[in-house]
């Protein structure tokens, strides 16, 4: 899967960083250079929700949050569905949700239909 710039110069910032380098596949291991259990991530996220005051946020609404800023940014729904995995578009609808602005751009499509002079005979 590609990834964003920040997300790469994230990893490039961890690379230089890293104190010692290893031959294994983890980017981001344990003090143990072992891998985070999944119950840990779990963990690391709850805790960091507490810290911040941040209540009733589920690790998976991350996901929903993900489709959505993709979708309210123009990004085509076969994309995103890509992007996120998901198996069906039915589901890409479920996650992402639009806002006024985002509808904004389809409708503005229209004008410039009208200054291009296309007769709306033709759609008759």
């Amino acid at each position: 899967m590609p990834l964003n710039e920040a997300a790469l110069d994230i990893l490039k910032l961890k690379e230089k960083a890293s104190p010692t380098h290893t031959d294994d596949d983890l980017v981001f291991p344990t003090g143990q250079n072992t891998r985070f259990l999944n119950r840990n991530v779990f963990r690391m996220f709850v805790s960091a929700t507490e810290k911040v005051k941040i209540k009733k946020l589920r690790f998976h609404d991350l996901r929903h949050t993900f489709a959505t800023r993709l979708v309210q940014n123009g990004v085509d729904i076969y994309t995103v569905q890509k992007l996120g995995r998901w198996r069906s578009l039915k589901m890409v609808e479920r996650y992402s949700h639009h806002n006024v602005e985002s509808l904004r751009s389809g409708i503005q499509v229209m004008d410039r239909i009208n200054k291009k002079g296309v007769s709306t005979n033709l759609a008759q």
